[in-house]
C-alpha cells in the first residue's frame, strides 16, 4: 500500500527510473553502462515522514526489481533457458529471500504424484520437467494467517508437438514460460514488501518438443485427480501443465488461487494484444484483482465461463478433451477445462496473459521489443495488500 501524495510521487519516480532503464543486453558482444547511475532524493519532512518515504522508495525498488528479473527469464533464449536452467535459476534467487521454503520436484517425483498430463507434455523433450514449490511464511503468521498460491505455466519453448506450429507462429516461442516468470516475480517482489499473508508459488516447468516418445494426437491421459483427457491438439499444452499443477496446489490448502499463463492465442482475438483474460470461478476474487490492475493502471477484462462451454470440452472417449469443438470462445473454454481441477470450492483465478507478456513497446515503461513484465505489479499489489482479506 502507498501512502500519502508525496510517498506516490517518490514510488512512481523509483519504478520509472528502474523500468525505463531496462535492457536485454547479456548477449551483446558489447554494452553500454545506463547513463543515470545515481539519484538523490531530498525532501524536508520530518523523521516520521522521511521513514515513510523510504518505505515507498524500498517497496518501490523491490518491485521494479522483481518485474526486471521476470524480464530477464522471459527474454533468455531457449538454448540457455530450459525447464532444468529456469529452476536453478529460480532455486538460486529464492534461496536469498527470508521466510522462503524451496521444494523442486523432478521427473521422478512427478510420476510419483501421477502428473501424467504434465509428463504427457514433457514426453518428446531432451529436457527433464521440474515443478518449482516454494511456500512464504510470514514471520507473525498465525492459524488465521491467509494463504493464497499463484501457479505459473512455464512452457521455456513451444514447439506444438505433432501438432506443430508454421514456422512463424513459433517464432517467440520462448515467451511461453512468461506465466511461471510473471508469477515467480510477484511472489518474490510480495516476500521483498513482507506481506503479511502466506504464498506458495507453484511452477510448472517444460517445454513442448517432438520426439519418438511425444505425446501423439488422440491420446487419452489420466490426470492427477484421476480424469481422463482425450488430446486432440498437442499444441493445446499448457492446460494440460496447468491441470496438474492446479490439483496439486489444491491439496497444499490454499484461501484461493491464481494461475498466469500465456495460454491461448484467442485472447487476443477477444481481447487486443494490450489486455490481461481474466476468468474464475469467485467474483469476489476478480473484483479484487482487477481492482489491484486498475490501481497499478494495467488493463484487464473479466470473460465469462458459460455452461455451454463447460459442455464444449467434455469428450465421447474420456471425461475431458483439451480443445474445444470449434476456436470461438477459444480462451474462455480453456478456463473451463482447467475448472476441472479445481477442487474443495477454492476461489480461482485465471489470468490469460498471451497478448501482453510481450510486445507492448506502446507503453513507455516498457521496452519496444522483448518481455513486457506486465501483471507483476497487479499481483503484487494485490498479495501486499490482501493481509486477512482474500
Amino acid at each position: 500500500k502507498i501512502g500519502g501524495k508525496l510517498e506516490k510521487t517518490v514510488y512512481t519516480i523509483t519504478e520509472s527510473l528502474l523500468f525505463t532503464e531496462y535492457e536485454f543486453n547479456r548477449y551483446k558482444s558489447e554494452s553500454k553502462a545506463p547513463l543515470l547511475q545515481t539519484v538523490d532524493f531530498f525532501t524536508d519532512e520530518k523523521k516520521k515522514g522521511s521513514i515513510k518515504i523510504e518505505k515507498a522508495l524500498q517497496n518501490a525498488k523491490f518491485v521494479a526489481e522483481s518485474v526486471n528479473f521476470g524480464r530477464d527469464l522471459v527474454n533468455e533464449p531457449p538454448n540457455h533457458l530450459n525447464s532444468e536452467t529456469m529452476a536453478k535459476q529460480i532455486e538460486k534467487d529464492a534461496s536469498k529471500l527470508s521466510g522462503v521454503k524451496i521444494k523442486i520436484l523432478d521427473k521422478a517425483a512427478l510420476k510419483k504424484e501421477k502428473m501424467n498430463l504434465f509428463l504427457s507434455v514433457n514426453a518428446g523433450s531432451h529436457y527433464a520437467p521440474r515443478l518449482v514449490h516454494l511456500t512464504y511464511t510470514p514471520k507473525k503468521a498465525t492459524k488465521k494467517t491467509k494463504h493464497l498460491a499463484l501457479v505459473g505455466k512455464g512452457l521455456t519453448f513451444d514447439t506444438g508437438g505433432y501438432s506443430i506450429k508454421p514456422s512463424a507462429s513459433m517464432v517467440n516461442m520462448k515467451f511461453d514460460m512468461a506465466g511461471a516468470a510473471t508469477a515467480y516475480a510477484a511472489f518474490r517482489a510480495a516476500v521483498l514488501c513482507n506481506a503479511g499473508i502466506k504464498i506458495s508459488c507453484i511452477l510448472g516447468l517444460t517445454d513442448n518438443a517432438i520426439g519418438p516418445e511425444a505425446t501423439m494426437p488422440d491420446s487419452i491421459v489420466t490426470g492427477r485427480n484421476g480424469k481422463t483427457v482425450e488430446i486432440l491438439n498437442t499444441d493445446a499444452e499448457g492446460r494440460l501443465v496447468l491441470a496438474d499443477c492446479l490439483d496439486y496446489t489444491c491439496d497444499q490448502n490454499p484461501d484461493a488461487i491464481i494461475d498466469v499463463a500465456t495460454l491461448t492465442g484467442a485472447v487476443l482475438v477477444a481481447l487486443g494484444g494490450e489486455i490481461c483474460g481474466l476468468m474464475g470461478n469467485d467474483q469476489k476474487l476478480a473484483k479484487k484483482l482487477l481492482d489491484s490492475a486498475g490501481a497499478m493502471d494495467e488493463y484487464m477484462w473479466q470473460l465469462p465461463i458459460i455452461n455451454e462451454f463447460k459442455e464444449d470440452i467434455k469428450s465421447p472417449n474420456a471425461d475431458l478433451k483439451n480443445i474445444g469443438n470449434s476456436r470461438f470462445g477459444g480462451s474462455a473454454k480453456a478456463a473451463a477445462f482447467l475448472g476441472n481441477f479445481i477442487k474443495n470450492d477454492i476461489p480461482w483465478a485465471h489470468l490469460d496473459i498471451a497478448g501482453i507478456a510481450d510486445g507492448q513497446g506502446h507503453l513507455q515503461y516498457c521496452p519496444k521489443k522483448g518481455a513486457s513484465g506486465l501483471i507483476v505489479r497487479t499481483l503484487a499489489h494485490y498479495l501486499i495488500s490482501a493481509d486477512g482479506k482474500i
